[in-house]
């Protein structure tokens, strides 16, 4: 009875004396000074490498259908000749030299540059939704990253705070041990409890650094690799009620610009059977007007829709015609092409197409399939969240609970201060279990608004 009185006073006055001692705090991560908000991330968005790079693909396909829509560009062109006339071979009575000009005008798009045409301004379209779905992903990504690193730092210090105690518990124990007062067991329990916190505040520091090396690698500063980290300010968006996937999903399906590309292809294909269905006729129409010397033509093709005016004149002349004295005349004529095709080629390629519009329609629908089960699992995640974030805070309430009975048994001389600390490094973290399941909740909620909306408004 006298050893275990012994025993229970020698653990009392041990625990006291390293509880009125204190402990000493271990080294933590080198830290940047400057705070760093989520408004701050955001500003840099178009320097950051997948976003800029979409900025720079849609101002191309701008360009690109600027450059259909124009139909062609004046071309002229001069051909000076010489031209001589004999009575006899290598004897020539009269030589002359002419000009000949020529003035090509494009007057419209042919049907196969209007297609073209057509498939630019459907593609520029689609562009601006991959430009908002490369801005939401890159948005989301970010804020992701944000939020990790936030939730890092945040536990950082509740386990600089916990090592610090679980260092103060093995000292105690081994004062305990060295007085007999408890087994060895009991020690090797508080040195593995310190070796597992020493070991959890060396993973934590680790991965801020990799997580703050990841987030300025999307920021598109990946050569200022610092290990000084800013201090993150808490990030809060604005959530409002969303609706289930069913009643979302038309609206996913309209800002996916993977459904829109390939509904433009299945387009772009149509048309091009139903232009090789028609009749392979072409027709050009040329007339010609000429006087002596002074030659004027035209020729409109209907298929180009291109007019070359041509006019030939006389600059020069040498020697003498045999026809002399003669009478120039004026001379008139009109001339017409057309020329078509039998169609064979046009049937086949046809063919070939209405297989791969069957193919693109199989792959539609299994596209549009696809962003279902996503939008599905999305707002599974979401529902999953609120319900983590929800036990998170009824175990925030046992906790306090929990703090406030110790806190009247320390009051009344009958708990170590130990015993409070430990306590109250619970309830810290349960209240940065109910951050981080907060900071899901918001990414969980970004992500699936991502998926129907332009996320901006949300930040």
């Amino acid at each position: 009875m006298k050893n275990t009185l012994h025993t229970v006073l020698l653990r009392f006055f041990v625990l006291l004396s390293l509880a009125a001692a204190g402990y000493s705090q271990p080294a933590s991560i080198s830290s940047d000074p400057k705070q760093l908000s989520f408004q701050d991330v955001l500003e840099g968005l178009e320097d950051t490498p997948v976003y800029g790079a979409a900025l720079l693909e849609y101002e191309k396909v701008l360009l690109e259908e600027k450059s259909l829509a124009h139909p062609g560009d004046l071309v002229f062109s001069l051909e000076p000749g010489v031209r001589s006339t004999m009575a006899e071979l290598m004897e020539p009575d009269q030589t002359t030299l002419d000009l000949e000009g020529s003035v090509l005008l494009i007057l419209g798009r042919s049907l196969l540059e209007e297609e073209k045409y057509r498939e630019a301004r459907r593609q520029s379209q689609t562009e601006v939704l991959s430009l908002n779905n490369t801005r939401s992903r890159t948005i989301l990504n970010l804020f992701g990253l944000y939020s990790d690193l936030w939730i890092l730092q945040e536990e950082g210090a509740l386990l600089s705070r916990e090592l610090d105690l679980a260092s103060a518990k093995y000292e105690a124990n081994l004062q305990l041990y060295a007085g007999g007062a408890v087994s060895l067991a009991i020690l090797e329990q508080a040195e593995e409890e310190l070796r597992l916190q020493e070991e959890a505040y060396s993973d934590n520091l680790l991965d801020q650094r990799l997580t703050w090396f990841e987030l300025q690698k999307e920021r598109g500063a990946s050569t200022d690799m610092s290990p000084l980290i800013p201090r993150l300010a808490p990030v809060t968006i604005l959530m409002t009620a969303k609706e289930k996937p069913l009643q979302l999903l038309e609206q996913a399906l309209s800002a996916d610009n993977t459904v829109q590309e390939k509904r433009d292809s299945l387009q772009t294909l149509k048309e091009n059977v139903s232009r090789l269905e028609k009749a392979d006729l072409d027709m050009d129409l040329a007339p010609l007007v000429s006087y002596g010397d002074y030659d004027f033509s035209m020729n409109y093709n209907w298929e180009n829709r291109a007019l070359n005016v041509k006019s030939t004149i006389p600059l020069a002349e040498w020697g003498s015609s045999s026809s002399q004295g003669g009478q120039d005349f004026w001379t008139f004529g009109l001339s017409l092409g057309l020329s078509l095709g039998a169609g064979k080629k046009d049937s086949l390629d046809a063919y070939v197409l209405e297989k791969e519009i069957r193919r693109q329609e199989i792959l539609l629908e299994d596209q549009i399939n696809s962003i279902a089960l996503e939008l599905r699992t999305t707002y599974q995640k979401y529902l999953q969240a609120q319900e983590n974030y929800s036990v998170a805070e009824r175990g925030l309430i046992r906790l306090e609970r929990l703090k406030d009975a110790v806190d009247t048994r320390y009051d009344a001389g009958q708990a170590l201060k130990l015993d409070r600390d430990a306590a109250e490094l619970a309830l810290k973290r349960g209240l940065w279990k109910v951050q981080s399941a907060r900071a899901e909740v918001q990414k969980t909620y970004l992500a699936l608004a991502a998926m129907v909306e332009d996320i901006t408004s949300y930040l």
